[in-house]
């Protein structure tokens, strides 16, 4: 592939991902700049035609702007909220890794997919995250990505209704206590 042609699939590549993007904004998808350029350009590559391969410099470029997001939001959380969230914190983390360690197992044992790839789809986290640490770690993005995606979307149709419900029975039941006791 000659500079020139490489170019133009550059560009068209970001063009399809800010398309992407914009139209899953528009569709309220959850992490529409992240899920609508990977619909959009996935899309074209296996309906229409083949892009650019993966930039390493990209990737890069990613991985930083990620770490930098991930760390200026730690300056955000002041000493005492980190002090009486340290108990919960660790508490849930350990659940979250034993549970996440648990499916991946299962996940392995049952697909055959590799362990690597197995344990981070599905670890929870940012679905970004969990793709970057994919393609460090030498696991099947495309696979990480897929699993991810699925996960939380699953995450998302059960959790708010559910989140939804609940807080409707407490207010329910905080406005009984409140009018039998006046």
């Amino acid at each position: 592939m000659d500079s020139l042609d490489y170019l133009l699939k550059l560009i068209v590549t970001f063009l399809l991902g800010e398309m992407g993007a914009l139209i899953a904004l528009k569709l309220r998808f959850p992490s529409a700049y992240l899920l609508g350029p990977i619909l959009m350009v996935s899309t074209y590559q296996v309906f229409i035609n083949d892009l650019v391969d993966k930039p390493g410099w990209l990737r890069l470029i990613i991985q930083i702007a990620a770490g930098v997001v991930i760390g200026t939001s730690f300056a955000k959380v002041s000493i005492e909220t980190f002090k009486r969230l340290m108990r919960p914190a660790l508490a849930v983390a350990l659940i979250m890794v034993i549970g996440g360690l648990t499916v991946a197992t299962i996940l392995n044992k049952i697909t055959g997919i590799e362990i690597i790839t197995s344990i981070l789809s599905t670890t929870p986290g940012g679905q970004g995250e969990m793709i970057l640490l994919a393609e460090g770690a030498g696991a099947y993005t495309e696979k990480v990505l897929i699993l991810q995606l699925l996960r939380n979307q699953m995450v998302l149709l059960i959790m708010l209704p559910l989140s939804k419900t609940i807080l409707n029975l407490k207010r329910s039941k905080l406005v009984k206590e409140k009018n039998r006791y006046g």
